[in-house]
């Protein structure tokens, strides 16, 4: 038996297509769980439907707690020896669960991954792969995956995909590892079940060339909207990746933590000023509140990025000459680029 996770909250326009996408698998030996996480629309009645009409189909009702703690809940639920996830505003090939079983038994593997298609309103975009297709035995998980996991040296590129969604797990690697999921994290939450989870794979299998999983990301933001508490998160993310580092011991990843974190403070900074909401006033008080931390400080001089990317460059370079105001109308270009790159992509 495989089991399927299905974290819902609030997704009423979403969720027949999600779960339509499950119950008609080509594999037909699954156990389905729905967790509703309080919701306030009528996602939970919905839930409690389909499990009338499949049998399959384990529901259960929880107070909000967020991503983490909804599809926590499932896990601990969950009987089948391997378990995926699917994101309930999300859909999946009618065959996705059926490939990666096989491959993840086949292989006795403990993480079985495919890639993702992201789908905006305009269009679509594969995800990026550095690793290729293959089985990785753990002399390989140590000595190609763990050198690029976090952080390839680029900016908000990881070596290893971190979604959740694209994986099959053997039930008792996610059971091994739920103490290490903060539920408090808000940002990265997917990276962190499989950066806790790679750590101790024995084996894992990667499909680079089929991508049965689409994300759907709503909105016409290329960037996402406003958030003045983005770096306190990108902290957050990178102090539990640290813990979970210390713990494992399996590699020294602190250079990809640094590069991951800086990566994360740059993004906020272009994303709060991509959304247009604050004022400039208001976006070089968040600057200024940014590269003026310590963490920020530190992570500034450890860095590599700007040895391979020139807008980091750039970006560190302002920093540290103090010229906000400067960096800020920079950033400004750098987001109308993006933005009108992407209006060219539109048909």
């Amino acid at each position: 038996m495989l089991s399927i996770v299905v974290p819902v909250y609030n997704v009423s326009p979403f969720l027949d297509k999600c779960v339509e996408s499950i119950i008609n698998q080509t594999y037909s030996d699954l156990e389905i769980i729905l967790v509703d996480d309080g919701s306030t629309d009528d996602s939970g009645k919905k839930c409690d439907l389909f499990a009338e009409k499949d049998n399959r189909i384990k529901v259960i009702h929880k107070e909000n707690g967020g991503l983490m703690s909804a599809w926590k809940a499932g896990v601990m639920q969950a009987k089948g020896e391997y378990i995926g996830f699917v994101d309930s505003d999300d859909y999946i090939d009618l065959n996705m669960f059926e490939v990666l079983l096989s491959s993840a038994e086949k292989n006795n593997a403990d993480i079985s991954l495919c890639g993702l298609i992201r789908e905006y309103d305009t269009h679509c975009e594969k995800e990026t792969f550095y690793l290729k297709s293959g089985v990785y035995n753990r002399t390989e998980i140590e000595t190609q995956i763990f050198p690029i996991m976090i952080s390839n040296g680029t900016m908000l590129n990881r070596g290893l995909s971190p979604n959740r969604v694209n994986k099959l797990f053997k039930k008792e690697l996610l059971l091994n590892n739920l103490e290490f999921c903060d539920e408090r994290v808000s940002l990265g939450e997917d990276l962190v079940t499989t950066f806790a989870c790679v750590c101790d794979a024995q084996k894992i299998v990667i499909m680079d060339n089929y991508f049965p999983y689409h994300y759907k990301i709503r909105g016409t933001s290329i960037m996402g909207s406003y958030n003045p508490n983005f770096f306190n998160h990108s902290l957050l993310l990178r102090d539990v990746l640290s813990n979970i580092s210390l713990n494992k011991r399996v590699y020294d990843f602190s250079l990809q933590l640094t590069n991951d974190f800086l990566s994360l403070a740059y993004y906020g900074i272009e994303r709060n000023i991509a959304s247009n909401k604050p004022s400039k006033k208001e976006m070089l008080e968040y600057i200024n509140k940014t590269v003026s931390s310590v963490d920020f400080k530190e992570a500034l001089k450890a860095e590599t990025l700007s040895k391979s990317n020139k807008k980091c460059l750039i970006y560190k370079l302002l920093i540290k000459a103090s010229l906000k105001s400067i960096l800020y109308e920079f950033i400004k270009r750098v987001v109308l680029f993006v933005r009108n790159k992407k209006n060219s992509m539109e048909p």
